[in-house]
């Protein structure tokens, strides 16, 4: 009798969701522009000023700070509101652990993320490191949802052209 791993089996499940959105062009649309670039604004923005700054102006005595405060409030907007979206699914109740677990983390690593005594370069690491997780459970929140998932009956889709389109038995019976 093989030994129950719930760990592993939650592991495996969240990453199998995960990847299964980037099989969806609506799932790595919203990703990418939705979530990383419009969601991360404030992250790309100290990002274009520190360039600035590093290329033209006078080097400030904490270059990094800025861009590792908007780190630091990025990661827990994401892993928050995933959070309680897992939550509120009628999914298996491993996710909502999970997602309660991952909130507690995360805000427990949010005051080394933000500590002034802390070096700088290590909280930007840090953040850095706590973004890609949090987006990675945005992913696996996300990754089975049917508002990112490409309809089969699309005009571009897969359905063999032979067969009956949704809907479409519902027109037979009209008389025009």
């Amino acid at each position: 009798m093989e030994k129950s791993r719930p760990i592993r089996d939650l592991a495996r499940e969240l990453n199998r969701r995960a990847g299964e959105g980037f099989k969806h062009a609506p799932f790595k649309i919203t990703f990418w522009v939705g979530v990383v670039a419009c969601g991360g604004l404030g992250v790309w923005l100290e990002v274009y000023n520190l360039m600035k700054e590093l290329l033209h102006g006078p080097v400030d005595a904490n270059p990094l700070r800025p861009l590792r405060i908007a780190v630091a409030v990025f990661f827990p907007a994401i892993v928050g509101a995933t959070s309680l979206q897992m939550v509120f699914e009628n999914d298996i109740k491993a996710h909502r652990g999970a997602a309660v677990s991952a909130t507690i983390i995360f805000l427990l690593l949010f005051s080394p993320a933000t500590d002034r005594e802390i070096p700088d370069a290590f909280g930007l690491f840090l953040g850095v490191l706590l973004s890609c997780v949090s987006l990675w459970i945005w992913c696996a929140a996300n990754g089975l949802s049917a508002s990112y998932r490409q309809s089969p009956d699309a005009p571009l889709g897969e359905k063999p052209l032979d067969e009956s389109l949704s809907g479409e038995d519902d027109l037979a019976g009209l008389n025009h």
